[in-house]
C-alpha cells in the first residue's frame, strides 16, 4: 500500500514495509505518566504526527519524559514580558493554557518613544519557564490594534490570535481583522488578512477557534457602509493550516437587529 499508519510508545519498537515512495504517517502515544517530547531521524518537530516519504530503510525514533510532577501551590513571580517593558494596563491580557500546561499570554506593549502600540505575545514551557516575548503586530505611526482574541486547542497545543486593525485617523480611517497562529512545531506563523481593508466600513465583536490539526474559523460583525448596527451582518471566514485566510461570507440575514456572534 502506499500508505500506512503506525504509532510510537514508549520503551516499543516497530518495523514495517512499504512501497517505494509510499508515505508513513507516525503517532507518538505517550503512556500514563509520561510526555511526548519530539522526533529524531526522518521526522523532526513536536507535533504528534508526523508523515515520511520511504525510498530506503529508514529510521524514526520518538523521545518521550517523564511528566514533572507539578509543585503544590503558587510558583515564584516569573516576568513574561521583556525586562523594562512598558505595559498597557488599560488594555486586555490574554492568556489560555493546553492540557499539558503549556500557556500563551498576549498583551499591549507600548514604546516608551511612539504613543502607539504594538501587540506582542509569549509562550510558557513547564519546567522551563517564558520564553523570549515575540511582536505579533508592529508599532507604527497612525495604526492601533483593539479587541484581541486568543484561542487554544487544549490538546494540541495550537493557538491563534485575532485582533482588530485601523489605520489612518478620523475620515481616513481603515479597518481589517488580523490574525497569526502559533504550531507547537514551528512557532509563530506569518500576519494572515481575515478581512482586508474597506474604507467605508466597520468591524467589531472578533471571535475565534482553532482545530487541532490547526483550521481556524473567524466570526465577527460587520457593517459595510458603517451607519448604523441595524445595517450589519455576521460575518465569518476560514483558514486552513499554513496558508491563507479565504473571502469572508455573511452568514446571517438581510433582516433583524444582529448582536455579537460566538463561535465553538
Amino acid at each position: 500500500p502506499s500508505n500506512r499508519k503506525g504509532s510510537a510508545v514508549n520503551g516499543t519498537a516497530c518495523t514495517t514495509s512499504a512501497d517505494a515512495g509510499g508515505v508513513l504517517t507516525l503517532t507518538a502515544v505517550p503512556a500514563a505518566g509520561s510526555t511526548f517530547q519530539g522526533w529524531g531521524g526522518a521526522c523532526s518537530g513536536t507535533s504528534s504526527t508526523c508523515s515520511v516519504t520511504v525510498n530506503a530503510v529508514t529510521s524514526v525514533s520518538a523521545t518521550f519524559a517523564a511528566t514533572p510532577t507539578p509543585t503544590a501551590g503558587w510558583s515564584a513571580v516569573q516576568t513574561a514580558s521583556d525586562a523594562g517593558a512598558w505595559i498597557d494596563f488599560d488594555k486586555p491580557v490574554l492568556s489560555a493554557i493546553d492540557n499539558q500546561g503549556h500557556s500563551i499570554a498576549v498583551w499591549f506593549d507600548w514604546k516608551q518613544t511612539n504613543p502607539w502600540m504594538s501587540l506582542m505575545a509569549n509562550r510558557y514551557v513547564p519546567g522551563t519557564g517564558w520564553g523570549t516575548p515575540v511582536e505579533l503586530a508592529g508599532v507604527m505611526n497612525t495604526r492601533s490594534y483593539a479587541y484581541p482574541v486568543l484561542a487554544m486547542d487544549a490538546s494540541s497545543g495550537r493557538a491563534i490570535v485575532g485582533w482588530h486593525q485601523i489605520d489612518g485617523t478620523a475620515a481616513g480611517t481603515n479597518r481589517s481583522i488580523w490574525s497569526r497562529e502559533f504550531d507547537p512545531s514551528t512557532g509563530w506563523g506569518a500576519l494572515q488578512a481575515i478581512q482586508a481593508f474597506v474604507p467605508t466600513a466597520t468591524t467589531n465583536s472578533l471571535q475565534i477557534g482553532i482545530d487541532a490539526t490547526g483550521h481556524a474559523t473567524a466570526v465577527w460583525l460587520h457593517d459595510p457602509d458603517g451607519s448604523s448596527p441595524q445595517a450589519a451582518g455576521i460575518y465569518a471566514n476560514r483558514q486552513a493550516p499554513g496558508t491563507a485566510w479565504g473571502t469572508p461570507t455573511r452568514i446571517s440575514g438581510d433582516n433583524g437587529f444582529v448582536v455579537e456572534p460566538k463561535v465553538a
